[in-house]
C-alpha cells in the first residue's frame, strides 16, 4: 500500500506544472549564481596572487636598509580564497583579505570588498547558498501546501481513509514522495552549482574538499527535509488549501526572514561590538608596554651586562638596541592576544545568542554549518589571522636578530645587505581542515538533527489527528 501511495503522489508531483517550473527556475538561478560566484572568487584569487607577487618584488628590491626600518615597512599576508566560497561566500566580503605584518603592531585584516560595493552590487552578488537558504523552504511550501489539505477539501482524503488506509501509511507515502520531489527540485541545482568547485583552476582547494562538499549537500538536504515535514504537518492540520498556504507562508516569513533578523539585532544589543577606537588604543598601549616599564628595562639591561660579563652597554658584543626592540615585541605578544582574545570572546557570546535562536529556525543552523563547511566563517578567518601573526613575529625576530648580531653600537645606522631580504620566508599559509573546528559546529549539527526528529514527530501526530477528525465526521 505504501508503494501505491508513493506512486500516486509521484504522479501528482510529476504532473504538477508548478513543480516543474520551480525545478527549472531554481536550477537556472543556482547555476547562474555559481558561475557568477566562480568568476568572483577567481578574480579574488588572481588579485591575491598578483598582490603577493608585487609585495615580494618590492620587498626584495629595497636595497641596503636598516632591518628595523624594514620591519616597519614589512610585508602583507594575503588570505587564500577557498574554492567552496563560490557556493557560499560567508564572511569573505566582510572580514578582510590582507594583513600588514608590521613591527610592534598586530594589525587587523583589511581590504573588505563589501566597503567598495553599492547596494545594487550587493544584491547582484547572488550565491547558491543564499538561494537555497531563502527560497528553498518557500519553494517547498508552494509545492506541498495542498498535499493533504487539497485532498481534504476535495473529499478524496475521507475516501482514502474509509477503505482502511492508516495515517502512518499515508504519511510515509507522502513523506517519501515529498523527499523525492525535494530531490527533483534541488538536486540538479545543487550538483551543478557545486560542479565548478572541482573545475576551478585558479582557486585554492581545501585539503578535505570532498568531505566538505558532501557535508554541504547533506546539511542542505536535511534542512530542506525538515521543511518538507513541516509542510506535510501543516497541510494535514488545515481544512483548505488557502489556510495551509497562508500558514506556511507565515512560517517561512518567521523562520527564514524574521527570526534571523531579530537574532542578529539581539546579539548585537546584548553584546555590542567594542568601539574601534578603544581597540586601537588598547593595541597601541600593548605595543608600548615595554618602553613604559622603566624598571623592567633597567633590570633586563643589568642581566644582559652580567651575562656577557661587561660593565657598560657600549662594551656589549651585541646590539642593545636590537635586544630592546625584540623584548618590546615579546612583551607585547600576550597583550595583543588579550585584546584580540576579548574581541573573539565577544563574538563567541554573540554566536551563543544566535545558537539559541537557531532552535526555532533551521535556516540559521544551516547557515552556520554551510559557511563553516565552505571555509569562509569567523573561525576560518581567525585561523588565517593568527597564522599571519605567528609569521609576523617570526620575520620581525629574524630582522632583530640580524641587527642584534651584526649592528654592534651602530643602532639605527646599521644596514643589512640586499641579499638578506631573500632569507625572509613568504607567508606559508595552508587552508585548515574542517576537523580542526568541528567542535564549533556540533551545536548546529545537533540542532538540525533534533529539528528533523521533531518535524518527523509533528508530521506523524498531525497525520494521525487528521485521520481521527476525518473519521469522526
Amino acid at each position: 500500500m505504501i508503494g501505491v501511495m508513493i506512486s500516486k503522489e509521484m504522479r501528482t508531483l510529476v504532473r504538477n506544472r508548478v513543480l516543474i517550473t520551480f525545478t527549472v527556475i531554481t536550477t537556472a538561478l543556482m547555476v547562474v549564481a555559481a558561475l557568477m560566484g566562480n568568476a568572483r572568487v577567481e578574480a579574488f584569487d588572481r588579485e591575491r596572487v598578483d598582490a603577493a607577487a608585487a609585495d615580494r618584488e618590492v620587498w626584495l628590491a629595497q636595497g641596503e636598509r636598516n632591518p628595523h626600518a624594514a620591519a616597519h615597512f614589512s610585508r602583507y599576508a594575503f588570505k587564500p580564497i577557498p574554492s567552496l566560497a563560490l557556493f557560499d561566500p560567508g564572511t569573505l566580503d566582510f572580514a578582510g583579505i590582507a594583513l600588514w605584518m608590521e613591527a610592534h603592531k598586530q594589525n587587523p585584516a583589511v581590504y573588505r570588498r563589501a566597503e567598495d560595493r553599492s547596494d545594487l552590487q550587493q544584491f547582484a552578488d547572488l550565491n547558491p547558498a543564499w538561494i537555497l537558504q531563502i527560497f528553498g523552504p518557500l519553494i517547498i511550501f508552494c509545492a506541498m501546501f495542498a498535499v493533504v489539505a487539497g485532498e481534504r477539501e476535495d473529499g478524496t482524503l475521507r475516501q482514502l481513509l474509509s477503505v482502511g488506509v492508516s495515517s502512518n501509511t499515508v504519511m510515509v507515502g507522502k513523506v517519501i514522495a515529498g523527499i523525492v520531489g525535494l530531490l527533483l527540485i534541488f538536486s540538479p541545482g545543487l550538483i551543478l552549482s557545486l560542479a565548478p568547485v572541482a573545475q576551478s583552476t585558479g582557486v585554492v582547494p581545501v585539503p578535505d574538499q570532498a568531505f566538505r562538499i558532501w557535508g554541504i549537500a547533506g546539511a542542505y538536504l536535511v534542512t530542506l527535509a525538515i521543511y518538507v515535514l513541516l509542510a506535510l504537518a501543516v497541510s494535514s492540520l488545515c481544512n483548505t488549501r488557502r489556510s495551509a498556504f497562508l500558514t506556511l507562508l507565515v512560517i517561512w516569513g518567521t523562520a527564514v526572514i524574521a527570526v534571523p533578523r531579530i537574532a542578529g539585532d539581539a546579539a548585537s544589543t546584548l553584546y555590542p561590538q567594542p568601539d574601534a577606537r578603544e581597540i586601537r588604543r588598547d593595541l597601541a598601549a600593548a605595543a608600548g608596554a615595554y618602553n613604559r616599564d622603566t624598571a623592567l628595562k633597567e633590570r633586563e639591561l643589568a642581566e644582559l651586562l652580567s651575562s656577557y660579563n661587561v660593565s657598560s652597554q657600549a662594551d656589549l658584543p651585541v646590539s642593545y638596541t636590537a635586544f630592546s626592540l625584540q623584548r618590546s615585541e615579546e612583551v607585547a605578544h600576550p597583550l595583543f592576544e588579550e585584546v584580540y582574545g576579548d574581541l573573539s570572546a565577544n563574538h563567541a557570546k554573540q554566536d551563543s545568542v544566535l545558537a539559541w535562536f537557531s532552535a526555532v529556525s533551521p535556516t540559521m543552523a544551516l547557515s552556520r554549518l554551510s559557511a563553516g563547511l565552505a571555509g569562509v566563517d569567523r573561525f576560518h578567518h581567525e585561523h588565517f589571522v593568527w597564522a599571519a601573526e605567528e609569521h609576523r613575529r617570526k620575520i620581525v625576530e629574524q630582522m632583530n636578530n640580524d641587527m642584534l648580531v651584526n649592528a654592534g653600537n651602530q643602532g639605527g645606522r646599521y644596514v643589512s645587505s640586499p641579499e638578506f631580504w631573500g632569507t625572509i620566508d613568504d607567508f606559508p599559509y595552508t587552508l585548515p581542515r574542517f576537523a580542526e573546528f568541528r567542535g564549533q559546529y556540533t551545536a548546529s549539527a545537533v540542532t538540525l538533527g533534533l529539528q528533523l526528529l521533531l518535524a518527523l514527530g509533528f508530521a506523524a501526530w498531525a497525520m494521525r489527528r487528521s485521520q481521527m477528525l476525518e473519521r469522526s465526521r
